[in-house]
């Protein structure tokens, strides 16, 4: 009997030992130290990632080994610049990663341990319009919200009817990388002109609808985004707007901007379009927001006309190439602009990133190659806008501000994120 139950002990024992879920990797690789195992949830509350990951060897950080029961999934992340990036969620299918925290012997770095750190997304350069012939949608009616549940369906669009394996070549996810143009048209970014090409032949198909949408795509390269768009047409959907009576029409009408044609370049484009906006904004006498303040006295009535100064984030700051790009969001109606000065410019232009009046005097120039300074700017859309500089090469110290649009008010300076950039070797 007790020989029986000896036997009977030392068997469970064993199966113990074999269905006990040991937190001991199957293959741990030579020369990492693997910790305890950790859980889907342990795991994201230690890397606390806002949406994606950027994975690179490390002497410490997460090492994973697949065929777990449960633990995560990791797949490459679909937003706009970002497919470096992996996006992690919990797994109980059975194919599933599990993941411990790892330490390489001696230091140095090993693939198989990585830190894990927040995205950093990637700037496109290569803008693309988008033309939507939406049922009962107006695209210029859309706030925000709406932009960002749009762009969610745009993306879900490109991979499901048109079987883009990686959607994170383009951009329109929210409101922050779709600028709408006109009730049906927007304009976003992608990686290259190649990516437009594979949009355009997924367009043609009656298969790429969505958010009850048709459409089309062309690049905004070398061609006129604004498609028709002339003076005429703007006029017409400004004074629709009640901005401009009497006088002020007149004024209005003999704003002087260049035209646009089929080679006006995508910078020459903007150009135009602030000048229209900057002159319809500065002409316009009726349901502006002014805020007026009145002063009497026995013998006069002062009338003194006070803008308010919009309160604008601390823009971030990039270099892309040879170039700076800014993205900078301020209510609309409102002029935004960022200037730059090298480190040892001319003495000229020293004070433009500290003086408010040598900020928003100093005159627009979008620099080059050796430049003293850049002064960039356009009228803000309400929504974050990216301002990009000429070719430049140099160290820049750089600022950023917003004012309404078509004044000269004198608006705080807010300093970049970082505040300064090197450029060119």
């Amino acid at each position: 009997m007790r020989q029986q139950t000896t036997t009977a002990l030392l068997l469970l024992a064993v199966l113990a030992a074999f269905s006990y879920p040991a937190a001991i990797a199957q293959s741990p690789p030579d020369g990492v130290v693997l910790g305890t195992e950790l859980t889907a949830s342990e795991f994201f509350s230690a890397v606390n990632l806002v949406e994606c990951g950027d994975l690179t060897d490390s002497n410490s950080g997460y090492y994973f080994e697949s065929g777990g029961a449960t633990g995560l999934n990791r797949e490459r992340c679909d937003i706009g610049g970002t497919c470096q990036c992996r996006r992690f969620s919990e797994c109980s299918d059975g194919d599933c990663l599990r993941v411990w925290p790892c330490t390489v012997e001696g230091g140095g770095t090993n693939k198989n341990c990585k830190a894990i750190a927040n995205c950093t997304q990637n700037i496109f350069d290569t803008p693309m319009r988008v033309e939507v012939a939406c049922d009962r949608q107006n695209m210029t009616d859309k706030n925000d919200a709406d932009l960002d549940l749009f762009g969610e369906k745009w993306k879900q669009a490109l991979a499901d009817d048109c079987g883009i394996g990686r959607v994170c070549r383009y951009n329109g996810d929210t409101h922050e990388t779709i600028q709408v143009l006109a009730y049906d048209a927007f304009v976003t970014y992608t990686l290259n002109d190649a990516h437009v090409d594979d949009i355009q032949a997924c367009a043609t198909s009656t298969l790429f609808r969505f958010n009850r949408c048709t459409t089309s795509v062309r690049s905004c390269i070398g061609r006129n985004i604004l498609g028709d768009f002339d003076m005429d047409t703007f006029r017409t959907c400004i004074y629709r707007r009640h901005h401009h009576e009497g006088m002020a029409e007149t004024l209005f009408d003999n704003c002087d901007c260049a035209n646009i044609t089929e080679s006006s370049t995508f910078a020459e484009i903007q150009d135009v379009y602030s000048c229209m906006e900057f002159c319809a904004a500065s002409t316009a006498n009726l349901n502006c927001d002014y805020v007026v303040t009145t002063t009497t006295t026995t013998t006069t009535t002062t009338t003194t006309t006070t803008l308010e100064c919009p309160d604008i984030d601390s823009p971030e700051a990039q270099v892309v190439y040879e170039f700076v790009t800014f993205s900078i969001a301020a209510p609309e109606g409102n002029e935004v602009r960022c200037v730059g000065y090298a480190d040892g410019g001319l003495a000229t232009y020293e004070n433009v990133t500290t003086s408010m009046e040598d900020f928003w005097t100093v005159p627009l120039f979008d620099g080059s190659t050796g430049g003293d300074y850049f002064s960039i700017a356009d009228n803000s859309t309400g929504s974050a806008q990216i301002l990009v500089t000429d070719s430049l090469l140099g160290t820049y110290t750089h600022v950023c501000s917003a004012r309404p649009a078509g004044t000269e008010q004198l608006c705080p300076l807010v300093a970049t994120n970082p505040t300064s950039s090197s450029i060119g070797p």
